[in-house]
């Protein structure tokens, strides 16, 4: 029989959360645990008996972490039988999760007589999401009403349900991303040979520009003379020239000295 995987188990605590002390729920249950209603017979004893017979002692109005762990380990058995049992076709693992986690909230009974669960026995797969959706509504003072809760749980029901409704859309998406990193890797590598290429020249062009803009600035305080904008932008690109032309000069002179 499958079992609630522990990443499902993980995001059922997230859902309903989990207190140590008696609490009442949105709908005004007393709850305690992972989600646990608590029976008339548990809260007249203030004790809970878990199917291997252990007592799990309410007395003191608080559980310890490890009865809450093994409470929610024994309400799952039964909603994990029951999607077993009912559900005729086979699903993946996070399918049965959302199941699961949808049955624990709404009830077995429930879950028995939903449309949901003739849509997935009839493999109309598609229809799920939809047939969750519809599960979002509390009644409070005796009114029923969109619960935001229950509508942010069902979402999350049908993220788990979608990831794996559609295994051929799922396999082809994963072709396609392996696919993906070798055509950036190539394009990247030729982007990068190309930066290359032609980043040196543009940055010792900086340099120089820089060098000769901060020497005629200088040059004009110190002695006081006032050059024309355009004479300046002349002096500067023909030095910008000249200072390229000598780095080629130098940089050819330096690989002759090392063929030799």
């Amino acid at each position: 029989m499958m079992k609630m995987s522990p990443q499902g188990i993980r995001t059922l605590i997230d859902s309903e959360g989990s207190i140590n002390t008696i609490y009442d729920d949105q709908a005004g249950l007393p709850t305690i645990g992972v989600g646990h209603l608590l029976k008339k017979s548990e809260l007249s004893s203030s004790k809970i008996e878990l199917s291997d017979g252990s007592i799990i002692d309410l007395r003191k109005g608080k559980i310890s972490d490890r009865s809450v762990e093994r409470l929610l380990a024994d309400d799952l058995i039964p909603r994990e039988k029951a999607v077993y049992d009912l559900v005729d076709v086979s699903l993946e693992q996070e399918q049965f999760d959302a199941l699961v986690h949808f049955a624990f909230n709404v009830g077995i009974g429930a879950f028995r007589k939903s449309t949901l669960l003739k849509r997935i026995n009839a493999r109309d797969f598609d229809a799920v999401p939809a047939e969750i959706r519809k599960w979002n509504i509390v009644t409070v003072g005796g009114k029923k009403q969109v619960s935001r809760g229950l509508a942010n749980r069902r979402e999350v029901e049908c993220a788990m349900w979608e990831d794996n409704c559609k295994p051929s859309s799922v396999s082809s998406k994963s072709r396609t991303k392996k696919k993906t990193p070798s055509t950036r890797t190539k394009s990247t590598k030729k982007t990068r040979k190309t930066k290359t290429q032609t980043s040196k020249p543009a940055h010792q062009s900086k340099i120089i520009t820089l060098a000769v803009t901060t020497g005629v600035a200088y040059l004009g305080t110190k002695y006081g003379i006032d050059i024309p904008a355009e004479w300046q932008t002349e002096i500067e690109s023909g030095i910008v020239v000249i200072g390229l032309g000598g780095i080629a000069v130098l940089r050819r002179w330096y690989t002759d000295q090392d063929l030799h």
